[in-house]
């Protein structure tokens, strides 16, 4: 099979041009010995039918082999000092450009016998929470079941309402003579310190256990607190439908508890 391939002649007279600059048609005579005939004579007939071998259509087209590429066997040239060195230069400059990962700041350290500041003691422990992230944390399991959640309240002298939020207990995390530092007590009052509250606010805990009365406890703690600062603390164990027992830390008179009927609203 074959193929011919043969273009149409143009008919100069169907050109258009300028007078100043006529159209040019390269590889054209006369126009007018130009014939219908001159391109649309048939195409030469090629070899029908099989070859040879027997091949027949495309089949006809078999590649040819040709000769295969030499490999390429010599050896690339040494770099020279200059060039090895300019390149461990760029290297090292890229590495520098790129940005440091963030460091964490390591926690306070401090002897046994040394009181924390409250500015150390926030330092020392983790966040503070509103209970969307509790909820969050909860449902992701991040949250250990014997876990101690604090509620805090702290009120301005007026009754309104400075600041809110959730306290979650922590693990062995102790720090100078604060040897229960994770107590969700102890890390509410290490906070609030740090607020420089008027006379007369009001401090709120809601929590579902009691506080602590060990030497370090939360108790003692709170009672150090009311004392050196003038403000009293009320701590509400909510303990269920049957309702709360309130422990109230005054700076003169101490704990009082006292027992109540009804549950805990957080607007009282």
């Amino acid at each position: 099979m074959s193929i011919r391939l043969q273009l149409a002649p143009v008919d100069a007279f169907q050109v258009k041009g300028r007078p100043d600059s006529p159209a040019i048609i390269s590889g054209q005579g006369d126009p007018s010995k130009n014939t219908e005939s001159d391109w649309k004579s048939p195409l030469l007939p090629g070899n029908s039918g099989a070859n040879e071998n027997g091949d027949i259509g495309i089949a006809k087209l078999k590649p040819v082999a040709g000769e295969a590429t030499s490999t390429d066997t010599t050896t690339p040239p040494k770099p020279t000092r200059a060039k090895v060195k300019k390149v461990k230069k760029a290297k090292k400059a890229t590495k520098s450009a790129k940005p440091k990962k963030a460091t964490k700041a390591k926690k306070t350290t401090l002897q046994s016998d040394a009181t924390p500041t409250p500015e150390e003691k926030v330092d020392h422990i983790g966040p503070k929470y509103t209970w969307s992230q509790i909820e969050a944390l909860m449902a992701e399991g991040k949250i250990r079941d014997k876990a101690h959640l604090l509620g805090v309240i702290v009120r301005d002298p007026n009754r309104k309402t400075i600041e809110e939020w959730y306290e979650v207990s922590e693990l062995d995390v102790n720090l100078g003579t604060c040897k229960l530092l994770g107590h969700t007590e102890q890390k509410a009052l290490s906070r609030i310190e740090l607020m420089n509250l008027d006379e007369g606010s009001q401090i709120i805990f809601v929590g579902y256990l009691q506080p602590c009365n060990l030497n370090h406890g939360c108790s003692k703690a709170m009672t150090d607190f009311t004392r050196r600062t003038g403000l009293p603390i009320d701590y509400r164990h909510v303990h269920g439908e049957s309702g709360s027992t309130l422990h109230e830390f005054d700076p003169e008179d101490g704990r009082i508890t006292q027992k109540e009927r009804k549950s805990w609203h957080r607007n009282n």
